[in-house]
């Protein structure tokens, strides 16, 4: 998962101390949230993992965090249609190292 920061501050019309700022607010929230679709997924709730994955899609729009924002889609998408827990653990897996680099950036 690549992350443009750049692209990102030039979106919000940010500079970089701000915009990490605003990634500070960002991570725990979305970290939060990986938590909660962990649990859905140890559950099998798919209405639950589409329901974090909209929150989740909504959170990264908000921050320009494009990359969090496109699979977040796809784990919603994977839930409301497929139902396909082994995609979405897939996914879930990238948001994780995703969320990592992007703690590195910061």
């Amino acid at each position: 998962m690549e992350f443009d920061k750049k692209k990102a501050m030039d979106e919000m019309g940010e500079d970089e101390e701000s915009y990490n700022e605003l990634l500070r607010i960002f991570c725990p929230d979305a970290e939060i949230e990986l938590k909660k679709l962990e649990e859905a997924l140890k559950a099998d709730n798919f209405d639950e993992i589409v329901r974090i994955g909209h929150t989740l899609k909504g959170l990264a729009a908000n921050f320009y965090v494009t990359p969090v924002q496109v699979i977040a889609k796809n784990i919603e998408h994977l839930a409301r249609v497929r139902r396909d827990k082994q995609a979405i653990v897939g996914n879930l897996q990238i948001l994780k190292e995703g969320m990592a680099e992007l703690r590195r950036q910061i």
